[in-house]
């Protein structure tokens, strides 16, 4: 006998972050509890090519000091990082940023962006997946 369908599939969301183990952990943690379905990319290359691949509901991405996340969501927000297909994520997708408070001011940016919440470094992978729940939802 199989189990009923979930009425309500998991939310789908794009984490972009270099660091391999707070991606995973963040990851299969959001799934476990149920929070959302966690998809991974170390680079601001590859989450454009998911970006325009598949549909999320919100994305995870970390401000780095050499202007990529920046751009990445400048073309989402355009309307240009998703490609052509239904599937591709729109370009008014929430976006929560992690930003490093020692790096160089990105706040006027990011708002200008439309970014939906700021997370500083450092942080618990709890608060971060509790802003993930935030934000999906």
């Amino acid at each position: 006998m199989k189990p009923p369908a979930d009425p309500s599939p998991l939310p789908q969301v794009l984490l972009v972050e270099a660091q391999f183990v707070l991606r995973r952990t963040v990851a299969t943690v959001a799934r476990e509890l149920g929070i959302a379905q966690v998809h991974e990319a170390a680079s601001h290359e590859a989450a454009a090519r998911l970006l325009a691949d598949l549909r999320f509901d919100a994305l995870v991405l970390d401000i780095d000091a050499d202007g990529r996340a920046l751009r990445l969501l400048a073309q989402l927000r355009a309307g240009s990082a998703g490609g052509p297909g239904a599937q591709a994520s729109p370009p008014g997708l929430p976006v929560l940023a992690l930003i490093d408070p020692a790096g160089p001011p990105a706040a006027a940016p990011l708002a200008a962006l439309q970014v939906s919440l700021l997370l500083a470094r450092p942080f618990k992978a709890r608060t971060l997946l509790n802003a993930v729940e935030g934000l999906a939802r």
